[in-house]
């Protein structure tokens, strides 16, 4: 049975990517699993607890109710120009739609 021709292009394409590590060329594949494991396994879990207890410290504190007012302004900034672009799109595509189903339902030539 013959190799199949993505797996062909596939090997040469690794073979052209990592030919600057060409001395680790052999174990890199097992190199990359293995630190990816080492991440999963303790890495970002570390980072995770820390980051929650950060976390959870700020939000039992004073300053994040004296917060809650700047972030929600900042909130209402970014949502303002969102929703406003939602709403004018939204209406023009609705236009849109309209106007395509009346000119297919009635096949005249004013539609273009």
């Amino acid at each position: 049975m013959p190799v199949p021709k993505w797996l062909v292009v596939a090997r040469n394409e690794y073979r052209i990517r990592i030919n600057r590590i060409r001395s680790i060329r052999s174990y890199f594949p097992y190199l990359v699993i293995g630190l990816l494991a080492v991440y999963v396994m303790f890495i970002a879990p570390a980072l995770f607890s820390f980051s929650s207890m950060i976390s959870l410290l700020f939000f039992l504190s004073k300053v994040a109710v004296a917060m809650v007012p700047i972030i929600m302004f900042f909130f209402y900034l970014i949502l303002l120009p969102i929703t406003y672009t939602a709403r004018a799109t939204s209406s023009t595509l609705w236009i849109y739609v309209d106007l395509h189903v009346v000119c297919n339902l009635s096949n005249t030539e004013v539609c273009g």
